[in-house]
């Protein structure tokens, strides 16, 4: 059965959809401050976000704006770590015949981690780290060099030849 609205009604979800995922005002991102902000503590939660041409990370009541025209540079990158806590950590040392080992792959956590470097009002170099979920980072990135962030592309290194 055909029904001639379908394609119409597809194609403005996606665009509802995408429009809300990669728009400058989207919803925060739950992120950890990792370290760098003066007025926010390290290992904080809170929530990450691109407002009004500014990075600004929340925990709490406190506020931490940094411009985006004061960004330098942006380094984004993968990393894993370990989940389970305390728990996990006695869990893997009782399990006998080195079956911790195996509970270890299964309580690795992705996530994405950014760096952000940036000049203070008074030309001062300062650094954040932020961790985000995984496929995060990158999108963190590029939505701030649309802000007006400077930011290097990153040069990969030509592969070696082989003998």
């Amino acid at each position: 059965m055909h029904r001639p609205g379908a394609p119409c009604l597809i194609s403005a979800a996606l665009l509802i959809g995408c429009s809300l995922c990669f728009g400058a005002d989207a919803t925060p991102l739950v992120a950890h401050h990792l370290m760098g902000l003066d007025t926010i503590k390290r290992n904080a939660k809170g929530d990450l976000k691109i407002e009004k041409g500014s990075l600004q990370f929340t925990a709490g009541k406190t506020v931490a704006t940094v411009p985006a025209s004061s960004v330098t540079d942006i380094f984004s990158g993968e990393e894993v770590s370990q989940s389970g806590g305390t728990v996990g950590t006695l869990t893997k040392l009782a399990i006998p015949y080195g079956g911790g080992r195996a509970l270890s792959l299964v309580l690795r956590n992705k996530l994405d981690v950014i760096t952000v470097t940036y000049l203070d009002k008074d030309k001062g170099f300062h650094g954040a780290i932020f961790s985000l979920p995984k496929g995060q980072g990158e999108q963190l990135r590029t939505q701030l060099i649309a802000e007006g962030a400077h930011a290097h592309t990153p040069e990969i290194a030509p592969k070696p030849e082989a003998k």
